[in-house]
């Protein structure tokens, strides 16, 4: 499938408080005239906070037991990840910051969509065809 950045709806991931980068990436996309929305990031370590927890779970759908830090630490579960729970938990942040992209592109209906986080430079090339795999 061939499709152009530019006709493209570009949904960006940007944690509240990195101001710095919502500007910077705002101003790119601006200047290029593309059409975005922010995406609030998810901040897994936040998710020890019950508060928290209950909010991104209603948001993506999530039962609550999968969004505790032991779930996410717990060996059985992810062999693969690292042994210390802040680092798991900021990559779970992230990996949900994407699923609510996608849960965004699809209340939205939208097509061809791109998810970008905001330290992504977009290239001079933005109104060529790319081939999506």
């Amino acid at each position: 499938m061939l499709m152009k950045i530019k006709d493209s709806h570009i949904l960006y991931i940007n944690l509240k408080e990195d101001t710095e980068k919502r500007k910077r990436i705002e101003h790119q996309l601006d200047s290029l005239k593309l059409n975005y929305t922010r995406v609030e990031a998810v901040r897994g370590t936040n998710l020890k906070n019950i508060t928290y927890r209950k909010k991104i779970s209603k948001l993506l759908g999530v039962p609550m037991n999968k969004l505790l830090v032991k779930f996410w630490t717990d060996r059985k579960n992810f062999k693969t990840m690292c042994k210390y729970p802040d680092a798991i938990m900021k990559k779970v942040g992230a990996y949900l910051s994407h699923m609510l992209a996608i849960q965004i592109t699809m209340d939205k209906n939208l097509d061809d969509v791109i998810i970008l986080e905001d330290d992504a430079d977009v290239q001079n090339n933005y109104h060529k065809n790319i081939t999506v795999p």
